[in-house]
Parts: structure tokens; sequence; C-alpha cells
């Protein structure tokens, strides 16, 4: 049995150490090394994995450090979803017990760091923006930088060539073997033959001093900068439907065409019209106009016109001077419209909130975004969006709202409101002041069989207001009824609590002295005790009752004696005269 028993306890304690959740290291794929370039106004996908049960914790920053999504998975179910940021849970492909989410972020443009955390281990990946300008910078300085490192070559051959050439000892084989494999300015300016006898050292540095030449006369040409439309500077542009808009494309020498394509296939391609630097030609005057400027003596820059833009021409521009070209994709939007906003305090928390309608954007993204001062609140769409029709027309409407711990610091905080597509509207500035001290509105002396009636309160307050009570309960209001001797010496608590968590805490404590009913009480303030013996007055009243008592009796021995003395007196008389 004790075997048994052994055993037994090895089993448990194997089980629970299997049953312990095992954390395996998260990573990002893909963004290994911490960093990754990504496009912006692109689309990208971020893979966390692996975990078991629980998923990790999804955040997203922008360039400020504020949090611009956050959103978890667990047991296939992932949550919040926006347009912006979708997030998905996926089987590991090589385990049934092991899981990855992917995170997608929509059109990119503010975010800038993406965290995966699932206690105790993170994953972070900061985001690089480029631009497509930026891009073609890249390639342009690498085309020039190759084109240099060539010619550099070149001139280092030449000059080995020459110093071969030079040698006293060097034959006419070993000449020509060399000035055939390494060519040089030799295979290509003088042709390289077998009976060539001798070349001098200043034919050689004179070919390749045309060579230098012709490199820096390239060089020297001007260079044809990558064209870029300049009012869509990252790839993608909000216009707003039933509206004129215009597109410049910069930069061209020669010959700019104008075309247009469906963004889901670029085989849609449409031809709207060509601008060279004496004029344009539309091929659609009725929705396009072109118009052309010269910039400087060689360069030219063609705007393209919209008249009456509507939500179905959510279609890519594009420019191209040969080979050469930029893009721009139109994002057709109706900016939203607010209504009751507000923002309040409620349970020492802040609650924001504003309807949001007739709303509209081509592609289907729609989010909001809170801010307090210049700090980002994690907020969104409060409920699905709702589709509904007016004038012949689809909108969406919701409501966003935010909510966060109240701050404590005295000043001012003022609450902003960003909807895409639509505006940035400042809604409320709150103001917060901490409370003073709290006192009490009734005297501590009291008469007895009197009723004591005291509220708890202060001479500030506080915004918002602080909450204060007695002994505890959840009432400012003090009352007692019918004081009685007993309750002299008794103390009750005026309580006053400010803030998230009772961020302050103090009290103020009512010593109640009671006394004699016909006793004219003494008015005190809130924070002295005073104490009245009863027992010193009564003593006081048999003092005057004694005092009294014995002037009666003195008044009466008086008459006493007065009464004898006559009687006396009379006697004497009578005897006087009857001798």
């Amino acid at each position: 049995m004790e075997v048994m028993a052994v055993c037994g306890s090895w089993i448990l304690c194997v089980g629970a150490l299997l049953a312990t959740p095992v954390y395996t290291e998260l990573s990002i794929l893909g963004c290994e090394d911490g960093s990754v370039d990504v496009v912006e106004g692109t689309d990208q996908l971020f893979t966390c994995g692996e975990y078991q049960t629980y998923g990790p914790q999804w955040t997203v920053y922008d360039d400020e450090g504020q949090a611009l999504y956050s959103g978890s998975c667990r047991w296939r179910s992932c949550s919040p979803r926006s347009n912006l940021f979708r997030l998905q849970e996926v089987d590991h492909e090589k385990s049934y017990t092991l899981y990855r989410s992917t995170l997608t972020i929509k059109n990119i443009t503010r975010a800038r760091q993406v965290v995966c955390s699932d206690s105790p281990t993170r994953a972070s990946c900061d985001l690089r923006i480029i631009n497509n300008r930026v891009r073609e910078s890249i390639i342009g300085g690498s085309v020039a930088a190759g084109t240099l490192a060539v010619v550099g070559v070149y001139i280092f051959v030449c000059i080995k060539l020459r110093n071969i050439i030079k040698g006293e000892n060097y034959n006419q084989r070993n000449r020509t073997h060399y000035l055939q494999t390494y060519g040089c300015c030799y295979d290509l300016q003088l042709g390289c033959a077998s009976n060539i006898s001798y070349i001098k050292p200043m034919e050689v540095i004179a070919v390749c001093g045309s060579w230098i030449l012709c490199v820096g006369a390239l060089l020297g040409l001007p260079v044809c900068t990558a064209l870029y439309i300049h009012d869509c500077p990252s790839g993608v542009r909000d216009v707003t439907e039933d509206t004129e808009v215009s597109f410049t494309c910069r930069q061209y020498t020669h010959q700019v065409e104008w075309s247009s394509f469906d963004g889901s296939d670029y085989w849609t391609i449409k031809d709207i019209g060509r601008c060279s630097g004496n004029g344009c030609t539309s091929l659609n005057g009725s929705i396009f106009f072109l118009q052309v400027k010269a910039i400087s003596e060689k360069k030219y820059e063609s705007t393209l016109y919209i008249r009456n833009l509507t939500r179905h021409q959510d279609f890519y521009l594009h420019c191209n001077e040969g080979k050469v070209a930029a893009t721009c994709r139109l994002r057709v939007i109706a900016p939203a419209i607010l209504k009751d906003c507000d923002v309040y305090i409620r349970d020492w928390q802040v609650h924001a909130t504003c309807v949001v309608e007739h709303m509209y954007a081509s592609d289907g993204m729609y989010w909001c975004t809170w801010r307090v001062n210049n700090v980002w609140l994690t907020s969104n769409f409060q409920d699905p969006l709702t589709e509904y029709s007016f004038n012949t027309r689809i909108y969406r409407k919701g409501a966003c709202y935010a909510n966060h711990i109240m701050p404590y610091s005295p000043g001012n905080y003022t609450y902003s409101i960003k909807i895409d597509p639509g505006v940035w509207s400042t809604v409320k500035t709150l103001e917060i002041v901490p409370p003073g001290n709290p006192v009490y509105t009734c005297s501590e002396v009291v008469q007895e069989g009197s009723n004591v009636s005291c509220k708890c309160t202060s001479s500030n307050p506080g915004t918002p207001p602080a909450e204060f009570s007695w002994n505890g309960r959840n009432n400012d209001a003090l009352y007692v009824k019918n004081v009685q001797r007993e309750e002299n010496g008794n103390t009750h608590t005026c309580s006053m609590t400010w803030g998230p968590y009772g961020y302050i805490r103090r009290q103020a404590f009512l010593n109640l002295t009671v006394v004699a009913h016909e006793e004219d009480s003494v008015t005190v303030n809130n924070t002295a005790t005073y104490q009245i013996s009863t027992e010193t007055s009564l003593s006081d009243r048999r003092v005057q009752e004694s005092i009294i008592g014995g002037s009666v009796a003195v008044g009466t021995l008086a008459l006493v004696g007065v009464v004898i003395f006559a009687c006396i007196k009379r006697r004497n008389s009578k005897q006087a005269y009857f001798s």
C-alpha cells in the first residue's frame, strides 16, 4: 500500500505538471529582427504564434505611443473587429493543439508599432513607413551608386593596365593577353589585334581619359526625377462626393499621359488624355479637364480636374511618361454628421459618446477615436454600423463611445472626436477641482430631549462634487431624535470621499455634549468640546433653598420675640397700676 501511495502521488504530480499551461515563445512572422518596411496606404498582415488555449493580446500604437487598437482571440472568437483592423485565429499547419492569430491592418497611415503579448512573453514589430516617392528615391540612389561603382572599376583597371604596359620586361604576348582579358578601354576604343607590336602608355591614358569624360558627360545630363501626383503624397486621397477635385502630375519633360483603372483589375484601364509642353488633349471632356503649366525651362506639370465627382468614380488615377509613372487611389466619401455629443463623469469615470450619421466611404472602412488634450483614447463604434437610405443613396450611422478613469490632477481637459470619413470636432471641456476639508453644520452642545439635525459638507465640495456620509452610511444628513443624557460624549463621523479609487479620503468628528433641559446651551464651533456638570447645578439650587429657609426661620423667631417682649411689657404695666 505504501508503494501504491507513493506511485499515486507521483502520478498526480506528473498530471499537474502536464496540466500546467506551456508558454511558448511568441514571435511575429516576417518581423524577426523587430522592424519591417511598410508602404504607406497599403494593407499589411501580421501573424503571431504559437500558443495554446488563450490567445495573445494585440495592440497597435501610433508614433506618439497611443493605442490605436487593442484586441484578442480565444477559442476561435476574436474581438473587437473594425474596418481598419481585422483579427482572426488560424490553426498551426503542423499541430492540432497550437494556434496562430493574424491581424490585418488596412490602409496603413498612422500605425507605427504592432505588439502581441501573452504573459509572460511578448513580441513587437516596428513599422518603418515609406511612400512611393521615398521608394523611388532609394531605387534612383541605388542606380547612381551602381553607376559610380562601375566607373570606379573601369578607372582601376585602366590604371592597372597602364602600369603593366610600362613594364620593361613584359613581352608582347602577355600584353596582348592582358588586354584581351581585361578589355577596359582597349577593346572598346582601339580594337584588339594579334599583330600589335607595342602600345604606348600615353595611348592607354588617352583612352581611359575618354572613358572618364564620357561618364562625366552622362552624369552631367539632366536627371529625370520620378513623376509624382502632388495632391496625393500617400498614394490614397479622400475626395468628397458631389464636389470638383483636381490632381497635379509633376516633373515630366516631354509628354505625360493620364488614365484610370479599377483597383480590382489593372486591365480595365481607360485613357483620359495627354499633355505636352504646348497643351493638352482630353479624350473625355465631359468629365475630365486637363491643363498644363511650365515649372522650369524643361519641366512641366499637368493638372486633371474632375467635375461633380460621384461615388462611383472610386478608381485609380495614373499618370505616366514612358515607363515612369505615378498612381493615386480615389477614396470617395460623404463626411459624417455628429449629433447628441456629450462628455460626462459618472462613478469617477469619464464617458464620451457621440451619434454619427450620414457617412459613406467607397472602401467600406469606418473608424472613430476620442482624444483628451493630446492623448488618444481607446475607442470605437459602440455597435455595428447601420445602413440606411436617404435620397436614394446608402449611408451608415452609429455611436462612437469611449470611457476611461477620471483624471484627478486639477485642470481643464478638452475632449475631441475624429471620425473617418468625416470631421474632427471639439465636444466639451471638463474642469477637475479637488475638494477642501469636510465640515458639519450643527453645534456639539445640545439640550437633553431635543433633536439633532446635521449635514456633512464642505465649503469647497470639488468638481465633480465629493461624496459625503455620516458613520459609514450613504447619507450626508445626520438626524438624532430626543437626545438623552446617556448620549453625552457620543462621536459621529463625517466622511468625505473624492476621485477614482478614493483618491482623497478625509473625516471630521462630531462629539455630542448633552446639557439639562432648562439650562441655556452654549454655542460652540465644531472643532471644540465643552462639558457642563449637572451635579454642580443641583447643588447651587439646594444652597438657594437653604438660604430662603433660613431667612424664613429668622423672621419667625424675630416675630415670636417681639410678641413675647410685648406681653412681658404689658404684664409689668398692670402690676404697677394695682400696687
